[in-house]
């Protein structure tokens, strides 16, 4: 189980909850312990509905990301385990996300996680 901010209604505030994690990864896709998640304009309209791309409820809300490599997909060369990245991909207001590998990028080992989120303020998760 993971802890994650649930849109369950458009227009509604999110509900945080414990829901599954996702199982299996896809041959291309990364399993991200998310430390930080960016909060902006996008996300408050993507709950509300009125985003242009349309996300049905329930949805795990945020696309901004920072973190940590929990797992990767066979075909993922890119990344390891317990490598810093950031990313964007629906799903970010949630302890842990998985995301399609071009989604997500590296970071130096040299950068904080508490900065890397673009837009303020941050959520520390």
């Amino acid at each position: 189980m993971i802890t994650a901010a649930l849109c369950t209604k458009l227009g509604d505030p999110l509900t945080v909850t414990e829901v599954p994690a996702q199982g299996k990864l896809g041959l291309t896709e990364v399993r991200i312990a998310v430390k930080n998640a960016g909060v902006n304009f996008a996300d408050v309209l993507t709950a509300q509905g009125k985003y242009q791309v349309r996300e049905k409820p329930p949805f795990t809300s945020g696309i901004e990301f920072s973190g940590e490599v929990v797992e990767v997909g066979a075909d993922v060369s890119r990344f390891t385990a317990g490598e810093k990245v950031v990313g964007l991909c629906m799903g970010a207001f949630a302890t842990e996300l998985v995301a399609p590998q071009e989604r997500v990028w590296s970071l130096s080992h040299t950068i904080s996680l508490s900065i890397t989120t673009s837009v303020s303020p941050s959520l520390h998760l």
